[in-house]
């Protein structure tokens, strides 16, 4: 039956049905449109027929953005629409989303339109853009806001999907900007006039546009075209938003905050505030502008900046005088003094204006508000959401707001630190001498100021204030922690993580620390909360213990109390360095704790998406886990402990691993779990042998990249229990070691655009472990016989991969496996190098390479390997084409630096990139800006020596190494070996007892010489193993 407008509308409309059959049939219906011809034009006809109900338009645009996303490129080749359907659907859906008034249908026709554009433009679709600058133009000479709005809308798609390009990418948008710009310019400077809702709306998807074009690059704009948007701009900022209730246009500002925030005219003077912003920061200072970009910043900080100042500070006045202005607004704002702050010509214009700034407009911004109030008062529950908000951060005028006192205050000190802290101290004074009857809101907000400008204060060069902190503490905080305002008292709490490190006298120190404790059980959750943050600071404090272990039971209780309360990341966390400061005081507790804080995992991992859109459930649990493993990291010497938890554990773990992989996110912590569990327990479970295939399904399913984190669990359990390695199996029957190989081989065998190289050493540093450990007992020889091909063949495919390499390191990882390898059974991997005729060229290339067998595990493995090939005889070498005395010298050399190592220990030149010392040069008092303040000038940290030094060490730090590759191998020498037990020296002097004469009687006489000097370290050693084993006995 041929699809028809009437069979599809029906379809659609019983998509909304009630009864679930019709339902699911009408989806199923609507899914099988990609099968059928002529499907979305049909599609079109029903969006575009107004008449029609709107949730049935709807629907049908939600069909048609599905359909053109899936059936539109070539990703399911037997499903593309054919060329006919392209054609009228591109032409069609244009039209229609530029006759459509409807915001929501318009929007998903917008996608729609993307998902096209993305395969067919230009090349497909040359006549795009002169279609929609047409209908601009048009449109607005015709008065057809509608039309034009939706043309922008798609130019706006357009521009976004190259805005993050290079330069060699840019040509659409490049064409943009040279074909549309002179048009848009002309049509917003008609449209400020005009205070219609419409022509906001115009005029802010122009502003987008226009952001969306000059992301990354300005070299499409002259000056004189760059010079008409900023006039547009200092409109636009210029322009008053007045209350409905005053008559002026632009009318119809709505009543209720919420409304407001989304009225077309504020977003217009967000976007516009946006953009001059952007600008400010990149180009307002001419030393710091990208390459080919100095003298435009010279004249946007000279000429246009200036400009800007005056309508940023009238938008910043508007709450002062009782008018409204939204808080994204006032965020740019302060944004744009703060980056004037730093240019002397603005910084003179702004510098009358500061009282008006701080005490106007940043102190009124900081201060609460009787609705935030009333949400800490009667929805505590909330008000702890958005103070923890990343999302409401980045509309809250409030962090902008401390940000411009405290660059003041660091960049312009004289001017401002002492008029504004003598303002503060004397409201705070105030409060404190009226005995409470004071304003509590104005106290709050002096402390919150003074609290942001801690590290000022305590580092600040003269002492003037810090040797006043004592006594604010004391004096001002202290009396807080019990004061009958709620608000007051969460504040004091925030204020004591600020200066927990102001030194205190004993007694101070004491009553500051049983106050905050005493808020633990606080009335108000907020309070509770900011407490439990203070603890994580004032228990590092060494006169905390004395106080703390007497009540630790019960301070262990109000934390899990207020983690069941509420999901929190910073209380689990306070949770976590108590137990890490007093661990030597868990054991005790250590079992309750496991069980209390796997619970809160679980319910936390349980709450829903809906309700946890920022993830503070999950960062609470995530905090969770590490807490756990603090737990276990302080009784790692208990094993009695160990196994009281593992029921709890496993259950996790097992969780996390799910193929399912929707608990990814802690998947690390999972891995630690089963670490510590395989290490610090003589035995490994049922239950933990059971966790060992899991790993591998996660591997495979989803995390392929955690390879590196798997290596430590796979070396305990094989290490630990070699023999149920080698034979247990998954309940389909596969070994547990070929689920080892398998994961070998597919990082091995994988392409190396897909695979990183150290994930590949991961992998080779698998068969080091399962080859080390089995030479080490022999009856497991059976079972690992049969694999030694397998290893050979991956490890020679990865060698002859990487031997023209210029980082050598997956070499070396190479070697060190065909070490292991030779040391496991040297005739069998001989006889398996033989087979492939490669002996010959595997020596000269790891010969070479000597030099770069820098780490402990490359030597060690190399010097045993090399030794076994010597034990084979000269003739067996020499028949493979091998010299022996080559290889000879070359065992004696690496042996020799091993002595050297073990001796005087590594000679790696001190800490790699500095360490902490690169701050050294840098002023402890006024940190690396303290020379930066000159009076009324600059402010450039660019030309500060300080700033400057540690900046090139702290990049020396992410760029050490072989060219500045990260290598990831960094903690391969800590793990633990079984070639720990194995003496080099002794084995060397077995091989040398029987080796042949001949071939010592040529060699040179500084190795002979250093010959001599190992056979008197070996009877050193053995004389050390006698005396260690006499006083053993």
């Amino acid at each position: 039956m041929a699809l028809t407008l009437e069979s599809l509308s029906a379809a659609l409309q019983a998509s909304f049905s009630a009864n679930k059959a019709e339902r699911d049939g009408a989806e199923q219906a609507i899914k099988s449109l990609e099968d059928i011809p002529g499907a979305s034009p049909l599609l079109l006809q029903i969006i575009a027929t107004h008449g029609v109900d709107k949730f049935i338009r709807q629907a049908a645009a939600v069909a048609l953005k599905n359909l053109c996303r899936r059936c539109w490129c070539h990703s399911v080749p037997a499903k593309i629409l054919n060329p006919q359907d392209k054609a009228t659907t591109r032409v069609n859906a244009l039209e229609a989303i530029m006759i459509e008034p409807e915001p929501s249908i318009m929007k998903l026709l917008a996608e729609t339109i993307n998902s096209i554009t993305i395969t067919d433009y230009p090349n497909e679709w040359p006549d795009l853009l002169p279609t929609l600058l047409t209908n601009v133009q048009e449109g607005g000479g015709r008065g057809d806001a509608i039309r034009v709005h939706g043309a922008l809308v798609v130019l706006r798609k357009l521009a976004k999907r190259y805005e993050y390009k290079g330069k060699e990418q840019r040509g659409p948008l490049t064409e943009i900007i040279s074909r549309g710009f002179p048009l848009l310019t002309t049509m917003m400077g008609a449209l400020i006039s005009q205070n219609t809702d419409d022509a906001a709306r115009i005029m802010k998807q122009t502003l987008k546009i226009f952001w969306s074009c000059t992301q990354f690059n300005l070299d499409d704009l002259n000056h004189l075209q760059l010079e008409s948007w900023f006039q547009i701009f200092l409109e636009l900022m210029n322009k008053k938003l007045y209350d409905a209730d005053k008559n002026i246009p632009p009318l119809n500002q709505p009543v209720d905050p919420s409304e407001r925030e989304k009225w077309v005219w504020w977003k217009v003077k967000k976007w516009t505030t946006q953009i001059i912003q952007r600008f400010f920061a990149r180009y307002g200072n001419p030393k710091s502008a990208e390459e080919g970009k100095e003298e435009f910043a010279r004249y946007f900080s000279d000429k246009v900046a200036p400009q800007f100042l005056q309508p940023v500070c009238e938008t910043l006045a508007l709450r002062s005088q009782n008018e409204y202005c939204t808080d994204r607004v006032v965020m740019l704002c302060l944004s744009y003094v703060c980056t004037c702050i730093e240019q002397k010509k603005t910084w003179l214009l702004l510098k009358p204006h500061l009282d008006f700034l701080l005490y106007n407009v940043c102190y009124n911004v900081l201060r609460m508000t009787p609705e935030q109030v009333d949400l800490f008062e009667n929805d505590p529950h909330e008000h702890i959401q958005r103070s923890t908000s990343l999302q409401l951060e980045w509309v809250d005028p409030k962090l902008q707001a401390l940000t411009f006192i405290e660059d003041l205050v660091k960049f312009r000190t004289s001017a401002v630190a002492q008029p504004l802290m003598s303002h503060l101290v004397n409201i705070i004074s105030t409060y404190t001498a009226s005995a409470g009857t004071g304003n509590p809101l104005d106290m709050d907000c002096a402390l919150h100021i003074v609290s942001s400008l801690s590290a000022f204060l305590m580092k600040e060069k003269k002492g003037t204030y810090k040797q006043e902190l004592p006594a604010l503490v004391v004096m001002h905080v202290l009396p807080l922690l019990n004061s009958p305002v709620g608000i007051l008292r969460s504040r004091a709490c925030s204020t004591v993580v600020q200066f927990a490190e102001v030194p205190l006298d004993p007694q101070s120190f004491a009553a500051l620390l049983q106050a905050v404790m005493g808020r633990l059980n606080d009335p108000s959750l907020p309070v509770q909360i900011e407490a439990s943050k203070a603890m994580q600071f004032l228990i590092q404090n060494p006169e905390a213990g004395a106080i703390i272990l007497p009540n630790l039971p019960e301070l262990l209780n109000s934390f899990f109390r207020i983690m069941n309360e509420v999901g929190n990341d910073d209380v689990v966390q306070s949770l976590d360095v108590l137990i890490d400061q007093f661990g030597d005081e868990m054991a005790p507790h250590a079992v309750a704790l496991v069980n209390q804080l796997c619970g809160t995992f679980k319910r936390y991992i349980e709450v829903d998406d809906e309700e946890d859109e920022e993830g503070q459930a999950t960062m609470a649990a995530t905090v969770c886990l590490e807490c756990v493993a603090t737990v276990l990291n302080t009784v790692k010497d208990r094993e009695d402990i160990f196994m009281a938890v593992e029921p709890q554990i496993v259950p996790i773990v097992a969780r996390i691993l799910h193929k399912d992989g929707e608990l990814i996110e802690f998947l690390e912590h999972a891995l630690d779990f089963l670490t510590f569990f395989t290490y610090y327990q003589t035995k490994i479970t049922p239950a933990l042998w059971s966790l060992f295939p899991l790993m591998f399904e996660a591997f495979n399913e989803y995390a392929f990249d955690y390879l590196t984190n798997m290596v430590a669990p796979i070396d305990n359990y094989i290490n630990t229990d070699l023999e149920a390695f080698c034979t247990l199996t998954t309940p389909d029957g596969k070994k547990y070691i070929d689920l080892v190989f398998e994961a070998v081989s597919k990082v091995l065998t994988m392409s190396s655009d897909i695979v990183a190289e150290s994930d590949c050493r991961k992998a080779l540093g698998l068969l080091n472990i399962v080859f080390q450990c089995a030479a080490m007992k022999p009856e497991a020889k059976p079972f690992i016989n049969n694999y030694l091909h397998h290893a050979v063949e991956l490890t020679l495919a990865k060698l002859i991969q990487q031997e023209k390499a210029d980082i050598p390191v997956s070499r070396v990882q190479c070697y060190v496996v065909i070490g292991s390898l030779l040391f496991y059974d040297v005739e069998l991997t001989m006889q398996e190098l033989e087979k492939r005729n490669v002996v010959k060229s595997v020596i000269d290339i790891w010969i070479g390479d000597g030099s770069e067998l820098e780490r402990w595990m490359a030597k060690k493995a190399t010097t045993l390997g090399w030794l076994g090939l010597l034990s084979l005889g000269t003739e067996r070498l020499v028949k493979n084409g091998v010299d022996p005395s080559a290889l000879l010298r070359g065992v004696v050399e690496i042996a020799k630096s091993i002595v050297e190592d073990y001796e005087g220990g590594e000679e790696d030149g001190g800490e790699k990139g500095g360490g902490d010392d690169v701050w050294e040069d840098v002023d402890e008092e006024g940190g690396a800006f303290a020379d930066l303040e000159d009076e009324d000038g600059d402010i450039d940290v660019h030309d500060n020596d300080a700033y400057n030094k540690v900046l090139e060490s702290q990049q020396s730090l992410m760029w050490g190494g072989y060219g500045g590759f990260d290598l990831g191998d960094e903690d391969e020498d800590d793990l633990e070996s079984p070639l720990d037990n194995v003496d080099e020296l002794f084995v060397m002097e077995q091989v040398f007892a029987s080796m042949d004469p001949t071939l010592r009687a040529g060699l040179p006489a500084d190795v002979v010489a250093d010959i001599n000097f190992l056979a008197v370290k070996t009877e050193e050693r053995k004389a050390e193993v006698a005396r260690k084993a006499a006083l053993g006995s």
